[in-house]
């Protein structure tokens, strides 16, 4: 039975690969299931949000845990007999006289296109402790996440002008905000973001620039202990970080297809088109303001 499993998959060819089974794979398996396309939903059970205790900003998901809405949303699938879903971790992926192949060591899946929605991995400082309450305390997005840590001492790590924004935004919700810059001087800072001296005054804001040598936590008080690099020890009771992040897959560069300068697949229209005829991308991995957590 398993390896006649693995020959049919190997000639059966899908109208679409959707490579993802997270929010953007799912809602992308559901709007071609009713129209009759058959695809194949390929879902590595790998996420981004896996340590999220709930979802929010989505209407009547408020709260539901990430895994709870994916099976919920897997169960709708269902009702579609052309979409097809599986748990497996592809290899690879590769274009092969007009047909896209996913391989997962022996079996080859096969697709006339191809949908890449396998998400990001945030890139997250080399600092002690960070890793542990990543997700836990320490959050990537105000929006996401900033509402339950609403009046706690607030602390924003910034290693990068682009990812500010999110310390000016809490002050509504935290008002006591600290700025770390890690190491990177003010000054440099505002050359690159002109007037964010008198923007951060005015929002009351302070800034630390030195920087974070390792994290622990209080647990019986419920704060973060940030070490600094001449011993100085900062409290804070939730820490915001503003990241980068990379392709949590290697199917792009394998397939050809551009990555913008913040490592996100570029896209070149409202179809999510990609430079590579037949692949398209959809969800974190395709934009800049990353979705559902």
């Amino acid at each position: 039975m398993a390896s006649g499993a693995r020959y049919m998959a190997s000639i059966v060819i899908y109208d679409a690969l959707v490579i993802g089974g997270s929010y953007a794979g799912l809602t992308a398996a559901l709007s071609l299931g009713r129209v009759g396309r058959h695809v194949l939903l390929i879902d590595s059970g790998k996420y981004r949000n896996e340590r999220a205790t709930g979802m929010h900003g989505i209407p009547t998901a408020e709260g539901v845990l990430p895994q709870a809405f994916r099976d919920k949303a897997k169960q709708e699938l269902q009702t579609y007999p052309t979409v097809q879903t599986i748990s497996a971790f592809i290899d690879k992926v590769q274009q092969h006289e007009g047909q896209f192949l996913a391989f997962k060591k022996d079996t080859v899946y096969r697709g006339r296109k191809l949908l890449l929605a396998a998400g990001v991995n945030d890139v997250l400082p080399p600092i002690p402790g960070f890793e542990e309450y990543w997700g836990r305390g320490i959050i990537h997005c105000i929006f996401c996440h900033g509402y339950e840590h609403r009046g706690k001492s607030f602390g924003a790590l910034v290693t990068s002008p682009q990812y500010m924004a999110g310390a000016l935004m809490a002050q509504k919700i935290n008002p006591d905000i600290t700025l770390f810059l890690s190491g990177i001087d003010l000054a440099s800072l505002e050359a690159v973001v002109p007037n964010v001296s008198s923007a951060l005054a005015k929002a009351n804001i302070q800034v630390e620039e030195r920087a974070i040598k390792s994290v622990t936590k209080d647990a019986q008080r419920d704060v973060f202990q940030l070490h600094l690099e001449d011993g100085t020890i900062v409290e804070r009771g939730t820490l915001l970080y503003g990241r980068p992040t990379e392709q949590s897959t290697p199917f792009a560069e394998q397939l050809g297809v551009e990555l913008d300068e913040t490592n996100n697949i570029k896209t070149t229209s409202m179809f999510m088109t990609t430079n590579v005829k037949g692949v398209f991308a959809a969800g974190d991995c395709a934009t800049m303001i990353k979705g559902v957590t």
